[in-house]
């Protein structure tokens, strides 16, 4: 492969049409109120800061109980 041609490029990002449902999109995102527990958020697995995982080998539930799932690294 020649220098410069990285066969992984980066993805575009989404055009949002309707600002308000992003708004609500990212409330919901953080919102641990939905979850059985209501501790939970999706942000809880799937940490942004961390590039949207949590870097462990199977899923976590409510009352930190190991959910048997696998996830991909």
């Amino acid at each position: 492969m020649a220098a410069g041609q990285d066969p992984i490029q980066p993805i575009q990002p989404a055009k949002a049409t309707i600002p308000a449902r992003v708004k609500l999109g990212k409330k919901l995102y953080f919102e641990p109120r939905p979850s059985k527990s209501g501790f939970i958020s999706c942000n809880s697995c799937h940490n942004l800061s961390m590039g949207g995982t949590d870097n462990i080998k199977t899923s976590i539930g409510h009352n930190w109980q190991e959910n048997g799932a696998t996830s991909t690294r």
